[in-house]
């Protein structure tokens, strides 16, 4: 009965961990220490989503130590709180899928209504996982062509920018005009490249146009990740590569979209 309990508990304290490896979902980890670099257990942490302004509060363990549940990619900001502390705030952070973000919190004396801000604006490198990777987001979606054959946008245009890629089989304008295009990652077959949305498979990357199922909408994609090599276990039936979208999860504001594409036939 014992070896159960003490399984069961482990098995609680890693599900944070665990569920933030999905790829459509992320994690925020840490450690908050005192001017001596002694842990400072009991802190209260408050991680919100700048986009939808959903917070979660969490509090130190008495490693002071934390970490978050699973969650949605975007920007967040993090506060830290104790008594005898100066609150600390890091804004700009940055999720994108899969990935687990340290960000520890050395703590200055003073009182709680003193702030220290910083902005982590800075790149973030991923300690935690091998996996050789590309990230397209929205922002990318927004400024570049994505148009394919028949006008229709397709969120796999933006694969031809990807290291590694190479077009197997475009008709028309060889870029962004073909009304169909296969697709080899890292010298795979063409049909060794998977696809994935909010971590569940949905077909092979070969033979792409509008009239598949396979295409996601993409007003539906906050993020398309590319995984050339170097994949986790999840990933280890496919010998060429893998993409994975995310789906966006809404703002805290109304907002919308629209396009238009327009072809100069005099020129």
């Amino acid at each position: 009965m014992r070896v159960i309990c003490s399984l069961l508990v482990l098995f609680f304290a890693l599900s944070a961990t665990l569920l933030a490896q999905r790829a459509d979902r992320a994690a925020i980890t840490g450690v908050v220490s005192d001017p001596s670099r002694s842990n400072v257990p009991g802190a209260t942490v408050r991680i919100r989503n700048d986009d939808t302004g959903v917070e979660t509060a969490l509090t130190t363990n008495n490693a002071g130590a934390y970490t978050s549940p699973s969650l949605v990619l975007g920007t967040y900001t993090v506060t830290v709180e104790m008594p005898g502390f100066k609150t600390a705030v890091r804004s700009g952070i940055v999720l994108s899928g899969g990935l687990v973000v340290r960000q520890d919190f050395p703590l200055e004396l003073g009182t709680v209504s003193e702030r220290v801000e910083v902005s982590a604006q800075t790149e973030i490198l991923n300690t935690t996982q091998a996996d050789v990777t590309s990230d397209v987001n929205e922002t990318y979606y927004r400024n570049l062509p994505v148009v394919m054959g028949a006008d229709i946008r397709l969120a796999e245009a933006l694969l031809q920018l990807q290291p590694g890629y190479t077009p197997m089989k475009p008709n028309g304008d060889p870029m962004f005009r073909g009304s169909q295009f296969g697709s080899r990652l890292n010298g795979g077959q063409s049909f060794a490249t998977e696809n994935f949305f909010d971590g569940v498979a949905f077909g092979y990357a070969a033979g792409h146009q509008q009239s598949h199922e396979s295409a996601p909408p993409i007003e539906s994609v906050g993020e398309m990740k590319v995984i050339t090599s170097s994949y986790s276990a999840q990933y280890g039936h496919t010998s060429g590569g893998t993409i994975e979208y995310t789906s966006k999860s809404g703002t805290k504001e109304l907002h919308g979209s629209f396009y238009e594409y327009f072809a100069n036939d005099a020129l």
